[in-house]
């Protein structure tokens, strides 16, 4: 069974945002690619720090699969209870992508909008930078072993790229044995042509 879903395009560190200024308030929403509940606190703290002399740095964060609830945290800091962080994780768990935290930063400006006027403007940063957020596939990757006699080995290295697999582990012995990390869809692929350029002399292990 596929577990293919979007994510930010966004790599560890990286972060996207946009701004909403709503009745003088000004709402800065970012959002990051986090895999993990520990990296969606961390991503939190670096933007909260990043804007440590704004009022609030409310966040809503999914750290699983898209539409998931498994992984997710959420907080008004400091904005009355309701009117951000369940506003905003509401519009992440609808939103077909997984893998995001949001942190919106609000600069008061004067004027207080109520707690209808919050909520919409929590959800409406939020859906403004998912809405204009780059995001990827999420591809499913299997772990194989194979079988590589030695002189073919540079055969295994010229297809990395074609392939775009990653070798995990490499021990040698009379033949080498690689630990290869691929795309489900294109491990077929790789070893066909692995078996047709090495005339059937690297294959796969089963363990």
């Amino acid at each position: 069974m596929s577990n293919k879903y979007l994510i930010p395009n966004l790599k560890q560190n990286e972060f996207y945002q946009q701004e909403l200024s709503v009745k003088k308030s000004v709402f800065i929403a970012s959002a990051g690619h986090v895999s993990s509940v520990e990296q969606a606190r961390e991503f939190i703290a670096f933007i909260s720090a990043k804007y440590r002399d704004a009022r609030h740095n409310c966040y809503a964060f999914n750290a699983g699969a898209a539409n998931s609830s498994a992984y997710v945290g959420m907080s008004d800091d400091g904005e009355p209870h309701g009117t951000a962080g369940a506003p905003m994780l509401n519009v992440l768990l609808h939103s077909n992508i997984g893998e995001i935290c949001v942190v919106v930063t609000r600069y008061f400006g004067g004027i207080l909008l109520g707690t209808g006027g919050l909520v919409k403007a929590y959800q409406d940063s939020t859906k403004l930078v998912i809405d204009n957020l780059s995001t990827c596939l999420k591809e499913d990757y299997e772990l194989f072993t194979i079988c590589v006699p030695h002189q073919y080995f540079n055969t295994l290295m010229y297809l990395k790229t074609k392939f775009n697999f990653q070798i995990e582990n490499t021990s040698y012995a009379d033949d080498i044995k690689v630990v290869v990390k691929c795309v489900q869809t294109q491990k077929q692929g790789l070893l066909k042509e692995l078996q047709a350029l090495s005339k059937g002399q690297i294959y796969e292990l089963i363990v």
